[in-house]
């Protein structure tokens, strides 16, 4: 979801052609599908004040196995640190 306070923004991620508009007062939802995983450029696209020029991010999208992968290791590194489910406790 988009949303704003102070005045319009456009959330626009060039390489995966999305612009979307946020209008201080209304939530926007978005849906978007990363083709493949890398990094995607995000800016806004409205001319909004002072601080227009330093509204730059990035979407890091990783693949499915990446991100597997890092639950595994999460999980694993959750039990080094004496995590248990109740069910394994015994």
């Amino acid at each position: 979801n988009l949303r704003t306070q102070d005045v319009q923004h456009a959330f626009f991620a060039p390489q995966l052609r999305l612009k979307q508009d946020a209008v201080p007062g209304l939530i926007i939802p978005v849906w978007f599908e990363i083709p493949e995983a890398g990094e995607y450029d995000i800016v806004c696209a409205e001319l909004c004040g002072w601080g227009h020029y330093k509204m730059r991010a990035k979407i890091v999208a990783e693949s499915k196995a990446a991100v597997a992968q890092y639950m595994v290791d999460l999980r694993a590194q959750q039990d080094e640190d004496g995590f248990r489910e109740e069910s394994e406790s015994e």
